[in-house]
């Protein structure tokens, strides 16, 4: 059959197409009007057009139509994903205002948004955030004003209400070729209604808590940082965070985390809780897993870890006490970071620019058809995130968003920094541009970091993405060291089976050691040979992903709790005794565990509780994490690390560091043919540490840190 076998756009504003046979003639058509046509027969099966650039319009639909000499005709529009991929379209259409989204003042409100393919964007301002269907009591439908928004040449849509508009909520009403009267909410919106379905403006001078303006962050270097990884529901999620009645609506809030005095007891014995209980550890960094403004029902919130992205620069009502008025989770979340700041404690935000919850209900993919996502050699939807779809770092309107979005995030919540969701879906080059527009627009001492890999197979050339293998390439960021926590416990995607340096019996490999030497330093092997320095290394063993420590060895086979117990110690000792970042899941201080379940991302609140009653189980463990995370940074923060020894049975790594005129001696032990471990003559040290119940240095799982 005779046909047109593609039609793309190519740089310099060309549009390439082939057929599978010789031709009478073919018309480009801009819409329904003619704008070129040639006659004549051809054998060709490549065919090259040059357009005029000053007539092309990108609200308008191209395609090109075929004549075969069996009159056969064949038409097909032209494929617009390659035309963003031009210079000419980039050029043309790239927008650098700072402009985007809201601008407000009392006298009037100014709305743009980039949409450069669009025929019309109707702006629509209403009273409330909720719509009729989410709530016919609260709800309302009808717009307080409709506004046919002006189309700029370079694809920006824009209105301005002469109105104090403050407090109200708005959204656009799209038109173009693929989506017709599609109500979306601006992708640059910082704060929402219920559901996240409905833009919010603010003015932000009325959100700030009393005190706010001494709030900044506290400059810690990354090799003092210790980062706790929570979710904001674990907190509080379990019976045993609160015992007063009237603490029991602020479960899984922002407010919730920052209520003080909190207890449990049993067995005669009281320990702190939430707020309390992160204060008493002594970390300095708390990771917060997802709180921007998720794809969920806020009205009746259940369980999510939150890697569903709606709207990245609102905040996700479910965690505030009013998830319909777009001020309170604002209001809410800068209490929190006073009060964790008030105990020397920064905010690390976990971000997921990398996929968006549904791509093609998405307001990206509404406002611009496919450009903000990557797509394979048929067209699909890519799937590097492994949720669907993968957003395209490179495009530089996605790139721009994304640099926008974090330095808004960063200045208005005064973030400590950013952990990234599979870092390696975006490209290096947008990652270096990012870091460099926080640290000179924002502060200088923001700590960005993620994982360096991807969760499906990705279409951006792996020689751009920032992977583990280009980690030489990251200017001011770093990574997961990986290969630090398979070595030690073989965790991540391992097989359950397969054991490491901590929690198994047998001699461990040398390239294993290799490894966990390097991460004692605070090393990553990046591409090739290269060896990252350890301000591009987070040392951990355990996160929200996969097994906690005690449900790893369990599926292992390990089944005496208390030598699981000595392992979990073991591990998170050589973590917080390491360079570089150092970071522990929450809970881990008293042997956490998810009752065996290894992705816990939807399950339950119970599943996934912070559990107070095995603090009180395992309180010497907790203590012994205290004394570990003031080493870590108060002793170790400036000081090297040298003189690393592993013994000839590589069981027992000993190191050495210096902190003013004091020596200290860092001593591990696994359980490996214990019996000719090296007791190591101590006389001449005082103890810091010791995790065993002994002052020998030749007990299984182990860690000692004498000084002297």
């Amino acid at each position: 059959m005779n046909k047109i076998i593609y039609a793309k756009f190519i740089d310099d504003l060309k549009i390439e197409f082939s057929v599978n046979n010789s031709i009478k003639s073919y018309t480009i058509y801009s819409d329904s009007k003619i704008i070129e046509t040639n006659s004549g027969t051809k054998d060709k099966s490549l065919y090259l057009i040059s357009l005029d650039k000053d007539i092309f319009d990108a609200r308008n639909t191209y395609s090109v139509e075929v004549l075969f000499l069996d009159d056969r005709i064949d038409k097909i529009d032209i494929d617009l994903l390659s035309l963003y991929k031009t210079s000419f379209f980039n050029d043309k259409y790239y927008y650098s205002g700072k402009d985007l989204g809201v601008t407000y003042n009392k006298k009037y409100t100014t709305f743009k948004v980039y949409s450069p393919l669009s025929k019309e964007i109707i702006l629509k301002v209403y009273s409330n955030g909720t719509p009729k269907f989410i709530d016919e009591l609260k709800g309302s439908d009808i717009p307080l004003f409709i506004v046919p928004m002006d189309y700029n040449d370079n694809g920006i849509f824009s209105a301005t209400i002469h109105e104090n508009l403050e407090g109200m909520y708005y959204t656009y009403t799209v038109t173009n070729s693929k989506y017709q009267n599609i109500e979306v909410v601006d992708p640059y919106a910082k704060s929402a209604g219920i559901n996240g379905l409905r833009g919010m403006i603010v003015d932000f001078s009325k959100t700030n808590p009393k005190g706010w303006e001494n709030v900044d962050i506290i400059p810690y270097s990354k090799n003092e940082m210790v980062v706790y990884e929570t979710h904001i529901s674990d907190i509080t999620s379990s019976s045993s965070w609160s015992n007063d009645s009237n603490n029991l609506v602020y479960k899984h809030t922002f407010k919730g985390a920052t209520i003080p005095n909190t207890t449990y007891t049993q067995d005669g014995i009281t320990v702190k809780t939430g707020f309390d209980h992160i204060k008493e550890l002594g970390i300095n960094t708390l990771q917060i897993l997802p709180f921007f403004d998720h794809d969920n029902d806020e009205t009746n919130m259940i369980f999510n870890w939150g890697y569903n992205p709606l709207n990245y620069n609102c905040l996700e009502g479910g965690y505030s006490t009013n998830p319909y008025d777009g001020y309170v989770r604002i209001k809410e979340f800068k209490e929190l970071v006073m009060k964790y700041h008030n105990e020397n404690i920064n905010i690390i935000m976990d971000v997921v620019y990398n996929h968006v919850d549904d791509a093609l209900k998405s307001n990206f993919e509404i406002l611009v058809p496919g450009y903000y996502f990557r797509h394979d050699s048929l067209g699909n939807l890519s799937n590097g995130s492994g949720c669907g779809n993968e957003t395209a770092s490179e495009m530089p309107m996605f790139r721009k968003f994304m640099i926008d979005s974090l330095e808004f995030l960063a200045k208005e919540y005064k973030l400590f920094g950013f952990r990234f969701d599979l870092m390696a879906v975006h490209d290096y080059e947008t990652m270096n541009l990012i870091v460099k527009n926080l640290k000179e627009k924002v502060n200088p001492n923001i700590v960005v970091y993620g994982e360096p890999w991807v969760g499906g197979e990705s279409s951006l050339d792996p020689k751009l993405s920032a992977s583990q293998a280009n980690g030489n390439k990251y200017i001011g960021y770093g990574q997961f060291n990986d290969q630090y926590r398979d070595a030690l416990i073989m965790g991540g995607m391992k097989a359950k089976e397969e054991l490491g340096w901590v929690n198994n019996t047998n001699k461990t490999i040398d390239k294993e050691m290799d490894k966990i030497k390097n991460g004692i330093l605070g090393y990553t092997t990046g591409g090739a040979s290269d060896i990252l320095d350890n301000d591009k290394t987070v040392t951990y063993v355990t996160c929200h992903d996969n097994y906690t420590l005690y449900d790893r060895m369990k599926a292992a086979g390990i089944n005496d709790d208390e030598v699981i117990k000595k392992m979990a110690i073991l591990a998170n000792s050589m973590v917080l005794t390491s360079k570089g970042i150092s970071f522990i899941l929450a809970g881990e201080e008293f042997l956490r565990t998810k009752h065996g379940e290894d992705n816990s991302y939807n399950l339950s609140y119970k599943i996934n509780e912070l559990d107070y009653s095995l603090k009180v189980k395992n309180n010497d463990m907790f203590e012994i994490y205290k004394k570990l995370i003031y080493f870590k940074k108060n002793i170790l923060k400036n000081n090297e690390i040298y003189d690393i020894n592993i013994s000839e049975n590589n069981n027992q790594i000993t190191y050495k560091l210096k902190n003013e005129n004091i020596e200290y001696l860092i001593i591990h032990n696994n359980s490996y043919n214990v019996d000719k471990l090296l007791n190591l003559d101590i006389s001449s040290y005082k103890i810091y540490l010791n995790t065993s119940n002994n002052n020998n240095t030749n007990n299984p799982w182990q860690t000692l840190i004498l000084y002297k």
